[in-house]
C-alpha cells in the first residue's frame, strides 16, 4: 500500500484554528504535518506543490482550481457555493456540507457521509483516477 503524505495549512492563526490543530495533533499525532504560516507565497507553494486538496476555506479551493488540483470542498458558506456554482463544479457528490455560514461550529454533521466521501475522494487519489473522476464531471473553466 502506498502512503500519502498529509500536511494541514492554517491560512489563519486564529483560536478556532489553533484549536482544530490541537485536537488534530492529539488524534493523528506526527504523521501529519500542521503548518500555521504568515507568508502566504509559503501557503500557495504548498498547494501547487499538492496531489489534492480538501479545503473549508474558500481560499484554499481557489488555488486548488487554479492549480488544476483535484479538491473536496466543505462548503460551510454561501460563498463556496457560489464558487462552485461558477466554476460549474459538477462533482456535487463530492461536496461534503458544515452549515450555513452562520452557525457552522453548531450545524450538525453527517460523520458517516464524510467519512464515506472522504474515503472515496483518497482512495481515488490512490489509484490516480481522481482525474478520470473530474473527466466525468467537467468543469467549464477547465
Amino acid at each position: 500500500a502506498r502512503k500519502m503524505k498529509v500536511r494541514l495549512l492554517f491560512f489563519h492563526n486564529f483560536l478556532g484554528e489553533q484549536a482544530l490543530a490541537d485536537r488534530l495533533r492529539s488524534v493523528f499525532g506526527s504523521s501529519v504535518e500542521i503548518v500555521f504560516s504568515n507568508d502566504f507565497r509559503h501557503l500557495i507553494r504548498c498547494v501547487a506543490a499538492s496531489k489534492a486538496v480538501i479545503s473549508m476555506r474558500l481560499h484554499g479551493s481557489i488555488l486548488a482550481y487554479a492549480f488544476e488540483k483535484p479538491f473536496l470542498p466543505i462548503v460551510y458558506h454561501t460563498k463556496m457555493k457560489g464558487f462552485l456554482e461558477m466554476i460549474d463544479y459538477r462533482a456535487g457528490d463530492m461536496v461534503l456540507d458544515a452549515g450555513d455560514g452562520i452557525s457552522w461550529p453548531d450545524a450538525p454533521i453527517d460523520v458517516d457521509r464524510w467519512t464515506k466521501q472522504t474515503n472515496r475522494f483518497v482512495d481515488l487519489l490512490m489509484q490516480d483516477s481522481v482525474s478520470s473522476f473530474y473527466e466525468k464531471h467537467p468543469s467549464r473553466q477547465r
